[in-house]
């Protein structure tokens, strides 16, 4: 009787055990099976996502705190100083204001604002200063007015040049301009053989290559000059000459006539 209770009593035991042999087989077989879905699985909700892993760091010491002091003004000298001998612009080490090492200076440093002089009604400003300039000769009077208003606006004083012993207008006397100097050399001495005195040829300028034959003061002597020439078989002009005398006068302000100094006696 004892045998078959033990007989009984293994087999109940064994039983359950086979059970749970055979439920953990096919649990690893399911597993096994669902792991390539299992992303899909924790989306769907079926199965729970894994824990976050976490990453504990020791405790770190915290960098000391440094108090910034304000920077000291810095005076920057627009020339160079001559009693330090420092070039301009830059300060000494003195003087540089202190900057703590997480302060970057900027890539881009600001530029410099630059005083300039305005100019004058257009006209560009100049340090340079003319005493007594005579202006011209200027062809037209009307270019002459031109010339003198520019200068007024300017703060120049305009008046006659005729107290500097310059004539304000006188006539030029010329033959038309040669092809090339040596061509100007041959009209030159074809009026000195037709006695034709006080020749000369001009060198450069609007009129360059032609023959100066006389300056008159007035028109109706520049006129019979003319024609007189002119009876030769040359082809002479008369062409009027206008000047202006101009004090505290800028050079900027000139523009494209010519002008020379006043006379010493009248300059300043």
């Amino acid at each position: 009787m004892k045998t078959d209770t033990a007989a009984n009593t293994g087999t109940a035991f064994r039983s359950p055990l086979m059970w749970i042999l055979v439920l953990l087989v096919v649990a690893n077989i399911a597993v096994w099976t669902a792991w390539p879905f299992r992303d899909k699985l924790v989306a769907l909700g079926v199965v729970a996502p894994p824990p976050i892993e976490r990453v504990d760091f020791g405790p770190r010491e915290l960098p000391p705190i440094v108090e910034r002091g304000e920077p000291s003004s810095v005076t920057v000298q627009p020339f160079e100083s001559h009693a330090s001998g420092e070039p301009a612009g830059e300060t000494t080490e003195s003087d540089a204001p202190t900057r703590s090492p997480d302060e970057h200076p900027s890539a881009f440093p600001e530029k410099p604002e630059v005083a300039g002089q305005p100019s004058v009604n257009g006209v560009p400003p100049s340090s340079a200063l003319l005493d007594c300039v005579i202006v011209g000769p200027v062809e037209s009077r009307e270019a002459l007015e031109a010339v003198a208003t520019r200068l007024r606006l300017t703060g120049a004083l305009v008046d006659s040049p005729e107290d500097s012993g310059v004539p304000a207008l006188d006539y030029h006397v010329y033959v038309e301009p040669s092809a090339s100097w040596e061509a100007a050399l041959a009209v030159e001495k074809q009026l000195e053989a037709q006695s034709i005195e006080d020749t000369d040829i001009i060198l450069s300028g609007t009129y360059e290559h032609a023959v100066s034959v006389g300056v008159h003061r007035n028109r109706n002597l520049a006129e019979a000059r003319r024609d007189r020439i002119a009876a030769l078989g040359f082809e002479v002009k008369v062409r009027e000459r206008h000047r202006l005398r101009a004090r505290d006068v800028s050079t900027g302000a000139l523009g494209d006539p010519d002008y020379q100094p006043c006379p010493d006696d009248e300059a300043g």
